[in-house]
């Protein structure tokens, strides 16, 4: 029995070292952002993804749910921002591709941008102004279903827009969103009512206006209720948006001047935009009727920028965005929440979920998960997620769903109507290059895709190469062992075998007998061992000008990597409390070897 135990377990090890975890290696530039999304969605068993490859092409993979089956890369067109010299540094990354399926299942792809030049086009952009170096364009899969082939139909698209995002609503129709210019323009929609074959003429929503050294310029994002289709909320699309100052002439653009929140909800049965409070509104929209009607909260100087949008299940909006200090400041975003309070009739917040700086947020988009609303954001080498079970009331910042061993940056994206199994897309880094990895994760951890190395992010090391793997920092080391070099207080006597009655002391050297001893102490198989003390509040030492103590707001992971190798006031080191933040156990599977 013991035999079989063991042949059994030396088979899964191997099945395990051969089975992979990104989809993709092709990934580039700067690979996602909040404008054009979603980049996949889940349809009649299988998940498909849409994102930015070599030359800012789009390419699309798909997963096959029942049979773990993945089909592609394909390449679904050409961008025209791609630099065709194959310089890996020189990309335009307005193109990013979005992508929606229709209620028959035929697979549509927006993608390109920052643009268009009417001299080009032979029509005039009647919402906007400038000359960009490439053009919108529309790819659909020839077949439903099916990713092998794709056609450019001409389906009206207009070839001015940039940061294309698309919205499906419960009947089927296609509402395409995107800015109808380089910078200086209006946001507008294209409506599709027969699977993206063909769309209507653009509809402008966010009026652009130009004054003699400004313009008023908009960033918005758009989201529908993805709960119950007997909802009232089933014909509403919402739309949050910051107000963009655009500096003209001399003084040229600051694309950081990104001021206030507002939103607004368009009925799509009525075609009437409405305020939070039922109140239809003159639309397109202008600066003057956002701020009368519309604004969520007025940032003063404070730079407001965009993330994301979604209603909780009883249909109330609950909004992302990212607030930065000033103009000036490197620091920052950070993440703020708003929800409107349907009983008070109001908007409640800024709710901070973090300090941390984050390169993308996005809500958790599943519809079999009413009961539970989840945020996945980047940041810097980590993925988080916060969670909330009371409607977006409140949330709690969970261990970090993934982390890059070797500090490489990953960034997130969005999946809409996800399986449970499939809920985000994540990318990392390769180092000195423009290029990413892909990978599809969900509530059992990385999807695996056969030939790529790699396990539910457990690195490789003969797959990719000693600095070119992932690892969840959280989860819980493969192996148990005591350090071999660790002793207390330096005293070469005192080594981990004799340190049974000291677990939980610390040493002079600032550490905890329990984290280098885990075998001696009984502390393999525990949660905390990799996890970071959700009860740590760090102390700092007086430093002489304040006659108390002054504690840091908030966890480990508000802290940040840069305290990892402070001492607190006792001398304890704060890596020893923060060890999802510190990347404690991915230090010791180097030291391990594996």
């Amino acid at each position: 029995m013991k035999l079989l135990l063991i042949i059994i377990l030396v088979l899964i090890h191997h099945i395990a070292a051969q089975t992979p975890g990104f989809f993709a290696s092709n990934g580039f530039g700067k690979i996602f952002n909040s404008s054009s999304r979603p980049n996949g969605e889940y349809f009649r068993g299988t998940t498909y993804i849409a994102y930015q490859g070599p030359h800012e092409d789009p390419y699309v993979v798909a997963y096959i749910h029942s049979t773990q089956k993945w089909i592609g890369p394909i390449k679904a067109g050409v961008n025209q921002l791609g630099d065709l010299s194959n310089d890996q540094n020189k990309h335009d990354d307005h193109g990013k591709p979005a992508m929606v399926m229709s209620s028959d299942g035929y697979i549509n792809i927006f993608y390109g941008g920052h643009g268009g030049c009417p001299e080009v086009e032979g029509i005039s952009n009647i919402y906007g102004k400038g000359c960009g170096s490439g053009k919108l364009l529309h790819a659909r899969s020839l077949l439903p279903e099916n990713i092998e082939q794709f056609e450019e139909p001409k389906s009206n698209v207009s070839p001015f827009g940039t940061y294309a995002s698309t919205v499906k609503i419960y009947n089927g129709d296609i509402y395409l969103f995107y800015r109808h210019g380089t910078h200086v323009a209006s946001w507008v929609y294209q409506k599709s009512n027969n699977g993206g074959a063909t769309f209507k003429d653009a509809v402008p929503v966010l009026k652009h206006k130009i004054y003699s050294d400004y313009a008023d310029s908009w960033y918005g994002q758009f989201f529908t209720y993805q709960q119950d289709v007997d909802s009232v909320k089933r014909n509403v699309i919402g739309c949050s948006f910051i107000y963009h100052y655009h500096a003209l002439g001399s003084a040229g653009d600051d694309h950081r001047i990104r001021r206030n929140a507002y939103f607004a909800e368009f009925h799509t049965d009525t075609r009437e935009w409405k305020a939070i409070d039922g109140k239809v509104i003159e639309s397109p929209i202008t600066k003057t009727i956002a701020d009368q009607y519309l604004l969520v909260y007025e940032s003063g100087n404070d730079i407001y920028d965009k993330s994301s949008g979604t209603y909780n299940i009883d249909g109330e909006p609950v909004l992302l965005f990212k607030p930065y200090p000033s103009p000036t400041s490197k620091v920052g975003p950070s993440l703020d929440i708003w929800k409107w309070e349907i009983v008070n009739k109001q908007w409640t917040g800024p709710i901070t979920l973090t300090y941390q700086t984050l390169q993308t947020a996005f809500f958790e988009k599943s519809p079999e998960k009413q009961n539970r609303m989840r945020i996945i954001g980047s940041k810097g080498s980590a993925v988080s997620a916060f969670d909330s079970y009371d409607n977006g009331t409140t949330w709690e910042e969970q261990p970090d769903i993934m982390s890059s061993r070797y500090d490489k940056k990953l960034m997130n994206a969005e999946i809409c109507n996800a399986h449970p199994d499939a809920t985000e897309i994540i990318a990392e880094k390769l180092p000195k290059t423009n290029f990413w990895y892909l990978y599809l994760r969900g509530d059992n951890g990385i999807v695996p895709r056969e030939g790529s190395g790699e396990v539910a992010g457990l690195g490789c090391r003969d797959c990719w190469g000693e600095n070119e793997f992932m690892d969840i920092s959280s989860s819980p080391l493969e192996v148990c062992e005591d350090r071999k070099e660790f002793r207390f207080n330096n005293d070469s006597s005192l080594k981990c075998k004799k340190l049974k009655n000291k677990c939980n002391k610390w040493d002079k050297k600032g550490r905890l007998v329990k984290n280098h001893c885990p075998s001696t102490c009984d502390f393999c198989q525990s949660k905390k061992r990799c996890s970071d003390d959700k009860k740590f509040v760090f102390d700092k030492k007086d430093d002489g000008k304040n006659k108390t103590s002054d504690k840091v707001k908030g966890s480990c992971a508000a802290l940040g990597k840069e305290w990892c190798n402070k001492q607190d006031k006792f001398g304890r080191n704060v890596k020893e409390f923060c060890k999802g933040t510190c990347r404690f156990c991915n230090k010791l599977r180097k030291e391990y070897g594996y």
